[in-house]
């Protein structure tokens, strides 16, 4: 049986307790009783990690569902509590962020957790079809947490009879539930991810070098330009997960300034370094009763690298 790894617990405990790596947003405004909202949120993804061991390799396959509605708590928390990344476009292409440490922040607090509340809303079985294969999502549930959290969540992966096959269609059909009609999402999986430049270097056929004294250039197979690329350089600094983020118009190449690489430590201070890229598709579709709702396609890459 499929376990909703989306459903970061370990992060919503944590928030009471301090800081854990779960999400690298900024901190937001403290929200107000008067802070609501709902939506659904259909997920299709596959992760690809390409270790520089044979046997460190490998490839995921995920699809998942969160029906949510909240109140006392941002949208953005929300979504991070619940693990989504990307619910929104991000709001500037073609730059990066300073690096951040990926812990949820401490504005989550007792107090904040006091007044949220997260309702996951059972809409019964979703029926998925993609090509010509298809399968039932089933709602699964758990026990609320903190009188925070409670509800279904949906998800199914490689071991169910479905899989990632790009500019497939994939279809989502929900019947609904009280005072929400069903809902129909349909996209098409994004062109496959094919990386070819990391800095001078092939990452399929080694670790990459990246120079901090030098503008990193980035490239890959161009795809559809309304879609994201984001790429994440991912390291462990003195036991924090940190990340430097970036997002880039899917049209083959960017170039990572140097003045941006020199926030990241050299050599030693720079553990287990690795680049991500991230193909990202959005596609809304209408819900009756929820402000929104999102398709996400995402397909990923991750190499490991040397930073110099």
């Amino acid at each position: 049986m499929y376990v909703a790894r989306a459903i970061a617990w370990s992060c919503v405990v944590a928030s009471i307790q301090g800081p854990i790596g779960c999400s690298g947003d900024d901190a937001v405004p403290e929200a107000g009783p008067e802070a609501r909202g709902s939506f659904a949120v259909l997920l299709v993804e596959r992760a690809r990690f390409d270790g520089e061991l044979p046997s460190s390799r490998y490839e995921h396959f995920e699809m998942s569902g969160r029906v949510a509605r909240f109140s006392g708590i941002e949208r953005e928390r929300v979504a991070a509590i619940l693990g989504i990344d990307g619910l929104d476009e991000p709001v500037e292409l073609d730059s990066c962020d300073a690096p951040t440490a990926l812990s949820l922040a401490d504005d989550v607090a007792v107090e904040e957790m006091g007044r949220a509340e997260i309702d996951l809303v059972d809409v019964g079985p979703i029926d998925v079809r993609a090509g010509s294969r298809s399968l039932r999502l089933e709602p699964q549930s758990f026990p609320g947490l903190l009188d925070v959290l409670s509800g279904a969540v949906y998800g199914a992966d490689e071991r169910e009879g479905i899989e990632w096959s790009s500019g497939a269609d994939y279809s989502f059909l929900a019947g609904g539930a009280l005072d929400i009609g069903s809902f129909e999402a349909v996209g098409s999986a994004p062109d496959e991810l094919v990386v070819l430049r990391v800095g001078g270097d092939d990452p399929t056929l080694g670790t990459a070098a990246i120079e901090r004294q030098l503008d990193l250039l980035l490239r890959w197979e161009p795809g559809d330009q309304r879609d994201t690329l984001r790429v994440d350089l991912t390291w462990s600094q003195l036991g924090t997960e940190m990340r430097l983020e970036c997002n880039a118009i899917d049209d083959g190449a960017f170039v990572i300034p140097a003045s941006v690489l020199r926030q990241v430590p050299e050599g030693a201070f720079a553990v287990s370094p690795r680049v991500t890229m991230h193909r990202v598709r959005r596609r809304s579709f209408a819900a009756p009763g929820l402000d929104e709702g999102v398709l996400l396609f995402e397909q990923s890459e991750t190499f490991p690298v040397r930073i110099r």
